[in-house]
Order: structure tokens, then sequence, then C-alpha cells
């Protein structure tokens, strides 16, 4: 605490509390240590977990543990300016990367597949050769075609449907259709098509079917047909025999309804375990062209997407020639025009070198005919165009292309960067959302930088403040602002506790919480703000939170200067306090099913994981391997690489652990008086020592509730926790600074002696008695007179605990002066 007069803080309240926890009122105690849970290839730069498993991203390698870790088949980088997010849901971890959003499904290091499911392609259609059938004569019907998948957590995928296609019966007598329909790149075996009609109605001059389709066929794809590209079938079903109505038909959602795949997003939240949230948006490349006429086509190229694609009297989508699409020559302007744009569609989609986009035709029966949407087949990918050969192919398509190798902005492909838009999916359909099912907030050009779910809030954190999202429907769906004072300083500074979102703003460190905003960091604000003008603070800073601590955990740098995170602070949620962790993290996750922290540093390649044992054995940080050279009685010498050992670390081997009293340094390593003998069992050899976890706190100065008299204190005891293994600790170092006499200077400390006696009288020691939990000492003579005293404890033992309520002071009013 140092916001405030330190003359007129509460009684207890501390200056320093270094390496220590506050998880019980008005008990300090060491934090737990942490060990190397494993080193993996690259610097960590984000910890996920999912089903049991830590996950660690680190290079473009997504490893997952614990312990022994495995590396997930694939390549993810994370999108620009960010990291990568996750949340688990229906079994499975959607993530965020470059590429949009991506799915693991078990932790097995299967490689992750895209959200969703891809559009179904194009379908086309034949009379059966057959002299009667389904479809009268005279009469019409249309068809979409659907994929669809059931991934290996039995989630149910379903794609947007195809285009639309009209099929008019002219042949005179009644006929069944053979259907052939392409297969997305995508599509692997086990995926299922699903064939969809309308009821058939008279008339084949115009259409006239509607698009209120039902089941008529669904398939399983099986390998051959991926391997070919396309499956055919023969529909010979009648109307009363249609099944499940299409989702997007009229009496269903409707076509703006349709399965879109989730955008290529920043973040992702689960809210009310319903609806998956995306934010700071972007969308697929995609390029609109309309082909306006055939004449002149023959013989003529378009270049999209890098591909060039002939026009010519045979459609060729494989083999050693180059792809063509067949020009129609009915005389019929408006049916050529749709037959040869059909014809682009197809070999766009069948031609095995185009790797990066998709057609899809999208003329309905109320419009122009022509309309073509080329897409980008994943998202991410850089923007492509469309050139023509020479202006005559040019003058066929609006907007015109440009001849080949000119550029214009009319033909090349856009999305749509919406970074203050919200995604959201369909209900209990993660991977599904529509088109048209997002949310602006706030003024476009400030972006979301992240999206936290409450329990009835969804709280979004722009640059320019915090919303909130309420409302249990997609119809219900409302943003409001929550707080527009408080700006984000870190989007890696964002967790949640106890159901309110922390992070680092520019009034300090906020709580979050369904109703508001509150500063919590007010005790400790001249060290907060001073990290404020750290130019580098929002990428230098990172927060976690830990819900059975009670913790939210602050990663950050000392000040302006710092370069790189090197502290963090800890804020519990129940008690309402401040500590300090002397080193950082730059990604940490709390692993459920073991609720341990695992965590990785700053430019380290390390993943660290807390101990947490509920044993002594929890109070350490990472071991290192030592060579003991010699025994002496109890002295030991021993060397050590890219360490420096301290009083107060373990040396152990063997099962024997054995505590530095002394360290002075040699030529050769460190020669160390052990605090005990070493038994016959220690050896020169390897070993391992264990540094302690630096526990230091310094209380708010004592003036014995009036700092203008001068004082003598003569003694004072740390009193510590007598709970059962609340307190282990062998000794301890009591600090000292006055008024007067600034330089610390520091006691060791024993627990009180015991009594004279402890023989037949009895069990209990006798003569005097004794404290084991108390910690007394005289003050040093130069420190005993002040008016303000600064008195802090020092626990610098591995594989102990201390545990510290308070101190007392033994002291005497001297004068009513505030000198000496």
């Amino acid at each position: 605490m140092n916001q405030f007069n330190p003359l007129s803080t509460q009684p207890g309240s501390l200056a320093k509390a270094d390496n220590c926890v506050n998880l019980r009122e008005n008990v300090l105690e060491d934090r737990r240590g942490y060990a190397v849970d494993a080193t993996l290839a690259s610097n960590i730069k984000q910890t996920l977990q999912y089903s049991g498993k830590v996950l660690a991203h680190h290079g473009t390698v997504i490893s997952y543990g614990p312990a022994t870790y495995a590396n997930y088949s694939g390549s993810y980088t994370e999108p620009a300016s960010s990291r990568i997010r996750a949340q688990e849901a229906n079994s499975n971890l959607y993530f965020t990367t470059s590429l949009g959003v991506k799915v693991f499904t078990d932790t097995t290091g299967t490689a992750a597949r895209s959200a969703g499911v891809p559009r179904s392609l194009d379908p086309s259609y034949a009379l059966n050769a057959a002299g009667s059938g389904f479809l009268a004569a005279s009469f019409q019907c249309s068809y979409r075609v659907v994929l669809s998948r059931t991934d290996v957590n039995l989630n149910v995928l379903t794609g947007y449907p195809s285009q639309r296609l009209w099929v008019p019966n002219t042949a005179g007598s009644g006929k069944n259709i053979d259907l052939t329909v392409y297969i997305p790149s995508e599509a692997i075996a086990t995926d299922v098509l699903q064939f969809y009609r309308t009821a058939q109605v008279s008339g084949t001059s115009s259409d006239t079917s509607g698009d209120e389709m039902g089941l008529v066929y669904q398939y399983s794809i099986v390998a051959a047909d991926v391997n070919a590209g396309f499956v055919l079938f023969t529909d010979s079903i009648t109307d009363a025999l249609r099944g499940a109505t299409l989702y997007t038909s009229p009496s269903e959602q409707g076509i703006a309804q349709a399965n879109d795949r989730p955008p290529l997003s920043k973040d992702i939240s689960l809210f009310r375990s319903s609806y998956m949230f995306y934010g700071n948006c972007s969308t697929k490349q995609r390029l609109f062209i309309t082909m306006v006429g055939v004449s002149g086509l023959s013989a003529e190229t378009i270049t999209l997407g890098g591909i060039t694609y002939n026009f010519g009297a045979s459609e060729i989508t494989s083999g050693a020639g180059s792809p063509q699409a067949l020009v129609s020559s009915t005389g019929v302007v408006a049916v050529d025009i749709d037959l040869t744009a059909r014809s682009l569609v197809r070999v766009i989609n069948r031609y095995a070198s185009n790797t990066t986009v998709y057609a899809y035709y999208l003329t309905g029966p109320d419009d122009l005919p022509g309309q073509i949407m080329v897409e980008e087949k994943g998202v991410g990918a850089a923007a492509f165009t469309a050139q023509a050969s020479d202006a005559a192919i040019s003058a066929m398509f609006f907007p015109a292309p440009p001849v080949s190798p000119a550029t214009n902005t009319k033909s090349t492909s856009s999305n749509s960067v919406q970074t203050n838009a919200l995604y959201f999916s369909k209900v209990q359909e993660f991977e599904h959302v529509p088109a048209l099912n997002y949310i602006l907030v706030g003024p476009s050009n400030k972006a979301i930088l992240r999206i936290i779910a409450l329990r009835e809030s969804l709280v979004v954190i722009k640059e320019e403040g915090i919303y909130r999202l309420t409302g249990e429907t997609t119809q219900s769906f409302s943003i409001t602002p929550l707080d527009l004072t408080v700006f984000c300083k870190s989007a890696n500074s964002v967790a949640v506790v106890s159901n309110q979102v922390f992070m680092l703003s520019n009034q300090g460190v906020v709580g979050i919480s369904e109703t508001g905003v509150q500063v919590v960091s007010r005790d400790i604000e001249p060290s907060i703000k001073k990290l404020l003008t750290n130019a580098n603070v929002s990428t230098l800073t990172f927060g976690a939170g830990y819900e059975s601590d009670r913790h939210y955990m602050l990663s950050t740098v000392t000040d302006s200067s710092s370069t790189v995170a090197n502290q963090t602070y800890v804020f519990n949620v129940f008690t309402r306090t401040w500590v300090r962790w002397t080193f950082a993290f730059n990604t940490a996750v709390v692993e459920p099913s073991t609720d341990k922290l695992y965590f990785g540093k700053p430019t380290d390649t390390k993943v660290y994981v807390e101990r947490k044992e509920g044993t002594v054995n929890d109070y350490c940080d990472p071991e290192t391997s030592v060579t003991i050279t010699a025994i002496s009685g109890d002295v030991i010498a021993f060397t050590i690489v890219g360490v420096t050992p301290e009083v107060g670390w373990v040396i152990a081997q063997n099962s024997v652990e054995l505590r530095i009293s002394s360290l002075v340094s040699t030529a050769a390593g460190y020669s160390a008086t052990m605090a005990s003998t070493p038994p016959a069992s220690v050896t020169t050899g390897n070993a391992t020592i264990y540094p302690h976890v630096g526990f230091e706190i310094e209380w708010n100065p004592w003036t014995a509730a009036n700092p203008g008299l001068l004082k003598q204190a003569r003694a004072v005891k740390i009193l510590s926790d007598s709970t059962s293994g609340e307190n282990t600790a062998s000794f301890a170092e009591a600090t000292f600074r006055t008024n007067f006499d600034e330089e610390q200077e520091s006691v060791r400390l024993s627990p009180n002696g015991s009594g004279w006696g402890s023989g037949a009288w009895g069990a209990m020691l006798w003569g005097g008695g004794s404290d084991p939990y108390g910690y007394p000492t005289w003050v040093p003579r130069n420190k005993q007179y002040c008016t303000r005293m600064y008195l802090g404890v020092k626990h610098r033992a591995a594989r102990e605990k201390i545990s510290v309520c308070g101190c007392a002071f033994d002291f005497e009013t001297v004068s009513d002066r505030v000198g000496t």
C-alpha cells in the first residue's frame, strides 16, 4: 500500500509484500513455487487448456501436455497484432488464427480443421433418357444441395446450400432428373450430401417453382467421390415422398440464415452456453462479376485468382488442356449468358490447379442472368484480381476487367473488415454464423480488443471504452455503453475472476462487473501509474485469473524504461489486497482438472507449472543440477552452472535434504556450511539444489499511534500462525529501518526457545514455557530510538512455509521531541 499518507494507514498495512500471498484474512504466507514442466522448441506465446490438457503455442506449433508435450499436426499463426484466443465448447476447442477460426476435436495431435463446413458447389442436371419419370411434361422444379458433416464429438455441421438449380421439363413426357453435384476440395469421406427439391409446378417458360424444398436423397461421400470431384444422382422421388424441409426454405429460417462459416476474428467467447461470439472480424475475399454478353467470347481468356480460363466450343475441366468454359449459342441472349456463366463456374470449381478460389452462380429466378461471386476458399488470404485477354472479352463483363497485366479496384477482390463487429452463431450451433448475424459496437474506427462473457453479460472492451451486451436470444441482444471513460491499456491484461473482468486501464487496474467499472488498484496507484508511461506496456503486460486462489495476476514492467516484463502484481478479490511477485509471465492458464497454474515467461522456451502438492515441497522455485565435489563435516563443496545459489537453498540427494546456512564463493565453485551434518548416504557426485521463493515484507511505519513522539523500541516479536501445518519455518530474518537510520539492518530469527525440562513430570515442557509460533528479537541498538520504525520479515528458506500474522513491540515513550 503506497497511495496514502504512511502515517495514517491502518495498522498492519504493508509497504512491501514480495513473493507472498494473502489468501486468508490478515495472514501472509510464502507463495507456492514452480517448476519446469517442459522445454519446447520456441518461445512460448500462448497457453491454453482443453479437455484436461495444457496447450502451448510456440512458433507456428501448438503442443499439448503436460509434462511430456507432443505437437498437433499443422501450422498455426496468431491473428495480426493479437494472440490465439480459444474457447472450449461441445467437446471441441475453437481458436482464432490468421487463417480463421480453427477447431481441435481431440487431444491426440490431430490437425485442426476449419470451423464449419464448405458451401456446396454448383449442381447441374440432365433429363433422364428413360421414357417416364416423376417430373411431368411441361412442369418444373428446383434443387439445392447441402453438405453435412458430423465431427468426432458428434457435432452436426450443416453447410450453406448450393446455388439454386432450376429444372424445366420440355421433353414432352414425364422425366426423372440426372443430377451432377461437384464436391468442394475440403470434402472428406463420410461427409453427407443432402439433395432438396421443390414440389413440381406447371409451366416451363419462366421459373416459378420457388424455394420451399424437401429432402429427396442423402448420400455419404466415399473416397472415390472425393478423388473424382463430383457425385451423380438420378432423382425419381415423387413429391409425396419428399422428406424434411430445407432449413433455408421460406417456411423455416430463410436463405438469409444460411450457415456461413465463422469470420476471421481476433477474439472468441461463449455466452450463456448458447451463442459463440466472434469479435473484431474480417470476412472472406470476394469478387462479384456479371457476364453481360457472350459475343466474341470464343478463343478469348479471363484470368481469375491467377488461373487463366479459356472460352470455346467445349467444356474442359481436367486433363492436359487448359481449362475452358463452354460458350452457349442458342441465339437467346439471356439463355446463352446463363449457360455460359454456369459453365465458367463449373470449370473454376473443378480445375485441379485452382487451389485458391471457388465460384458461385448467384442469379435467382427474379435476377438478371450471369451473376457470379468468386470467393477465396479459406479466409485470411490476399486479394485476387480478374483480368481479360483483350478489350473484346472485357466488354462482356461488368465491371469490365482490365486487360492483363493491368489491375483496378473494381476488378480486385475485397473483404469486409469490421473491427467493431460482433458476429454470433446460431443457438447451440457454434460453427454456423449467418452473414447477417452481427452487431456493430460503437464507432467503426475504434476496434474491439477483447470480448469476455460473464453470467448475464458479454463485456466488450473497445479502444474507446467498455460496452455490455445483454439478452437471451438473438432478437433481444442489446448493446449499451458501460463506461466510456475507461480505456484498456493492454488487451492481454484482460482476465476473469469471480464473475468480474479485470484489466490494466488508463485509470489503473479496474474490475468490470455486470453493473459497472471500479478501480481496484487505488492502494498501489503510484506503482501502477508509472507503468502507464511505458510505450510498450500494451505488449509487455499480461493478466491471468485464478479462481480457486481468488487471484487476478498482472505481469508487467517496472517503469517507463523497462523493455521486458519483470514483476507480477497479484490482487486477491476476496481480501482486496495486493502483493507482488518478483518474476513475470507472458502467458498463463489454470488447467481445471488439476487446478494448477501453467505459464510461460517472456522470451523463454519453457513451460512452467506451479508446485501444488499441499506440502512444504511446494515452497521452492525451479531446481538446478549441482555436482558435489567434496564433503567435510557439515561443509559441502559444489559446482553449479548458470545460477547463483543463496543461503536458505536446499541441496537434495538420495532423499536427503540439507539447508545451506552460510555460503562462500571459491575458485572451483561454492563452499556451503549446511544446517546439519550430511549423513553417509550423501556422497560426491550429482545432486539437486532448490531455491527459496524469496518471501519479503515490510510494514508501513510503526508509530505507536503517535508519530510525533520519540520512542525506544527495545524488542519486537514476529507472530506466526499456530494452525497445524501452516508454519514450518526454521528461521527467518527481521529487518529494521527508522526515520533516523534508513540503512536496513537484519537480525536472524528462530522460534522461541523451549522450557528447561521435559522429563517425567509430563509430556509438556515446564519451567518457563515456549512459543514455537513467535519469533522474538531485540531491536538493533542504533534502530531503537525513533519516531517511526519500518519493520520487515524475510523468509529465505526453501521447502518451508511461513505464515505471518502480525508483530508486537516492546517500547516506551522517551519524549515528545521529534529528534534525538
